[in-house]
């Protein structure tokens, strides 16, 4: 399976992307390079890329995605990572419609998993996802 278009908008810095990546005569694909100045978006446009694969992935298998007890440790990375790392558990209960209770055991797996850790302070620090 290759990727053959890429489209996407309001990617961070990158306001819309629509690439066709190119391939050999044998159908391989040919190698694509991102290159930009630091702070224009490769690294979120790659993540996007990847998140996009862990998603369908999920859809496929069971066992694709890291998750809580009630599957959604995934969708907490997502925010974390990409929306608001310096969210409280009670912003990230409100988002996600769900108990600050079944938040924190969520957010506890994801850091006994090694998936996430916090940095700083309770009141001013931040989620950082490894």
């Amino acid at each position: 399976m290759y990727i053959s278009q890429i489209k996407d908008c309001n990617l961070g810095p990158i306001s819309q992307v629509d690439i066709a990546p190119s391939f050999d005569i044998n159908g391989n694909p040919r190698p694509l390079i991102i290159v930009g100045e630091n702070g224009s978006g490769k690294s979120t446009f790659i993540s996007n890329i990847v998140d996009s694969f862990y998603e369908l992935a999920g859809r496929g298998f069971q066992n694709a995605l890291h998750t809580g007890e009630d599957g959604n440790g995934y969708e907490f990375y997502k925010i974390i990572r990409r929306e608001k790392p310096s969210i409280t558990q009670t912003e990230l209960a409100e988002t996600m419609n769900l108990s600050r209770r079944s938040v924190q055991t969520i957010m506890k797996a994801l850091i006994d998993e090694g998936i996430i850790e916090r940095s700083g302070s309770k009141k001013s620090g931040t989620w950082i996802v490894k």
